[in-house]
């Protein structure tokens, strides 16, 4: 198959696994986060035109139900499920991208993230595999962030891992 073209945006599937660790009242305290969702409301293109990539009005919604374990001391003190709420407003934006074998490529682009427990993931250059399966191509990357931020009012350490497969039709 080939990339080249332009592509109707039918979804997006993610698996995220998301460990906030930080320090409250002098007791270690670590919230580990795992979750699995498929994005509602698509909509957008994105067309592939060597060696540009561009995105026109790519959006989506995200909906969905984590799991939350929460430790202190290493102790399990709470296991709960964790709303993931939120959207990718209609993006346009054009970007590079390099094909390194028949089914691998790098793109440089900021239109494309991943919505999760800690808001959103964003990657201004990601790596994708690609697949194909009739008029249907598969695009899958892993991403891994660490970052400091703020969790339920604390500041804490941020590992943040994900695997999302961006399914698009041929149009």
């Amino acid at each position: 198959g080939s990339e080249l073209g332009t592509w109707k945006f039918i979804s997006m599937q993610t698996n995220i696994s998301s460990t906030f660790e930080g320090v409250q009242s002098g007791m270690n305290v670590k919230v580990v986060t795992t979750g699995d969702y498929t994005t509602t409301n698509n909509g957008g293109t994105i067309t592939f035109d060597d060696p540009h990539m561009s995105f026109a009005g790519l959006t989506y919604a995200v909906n969905t139900t984590a799991k939350a374990a929460m430790y202190m001391n290493d102790i399990l003190i709470r296991y709960t499920d964790l709303r993931i709420t939120g959207s990718q407003p209609p993006t346009d934006d054009t970007g590079e991208y390099e094909k390194f074998r028949a089914d691998s490529i790098y793109v440089q682009s900021d239109a494309l993230s991943i919505i999760d427990a800690g808001g959103i993931l964003q990657s201004s250059g990601i790596g994708f595999k690609l697949r194909w399966n009739g008029n249907q191509m598969t695009m899958t990357t892993h991403m891994q962030q660490i970052r400091d931020e703020e969790y339920m009012g604390m500041p804490v350490k941020a590992n943040i891992d994900a695997t999302a497969g961006l399914t698009l039709e041929k149009q």
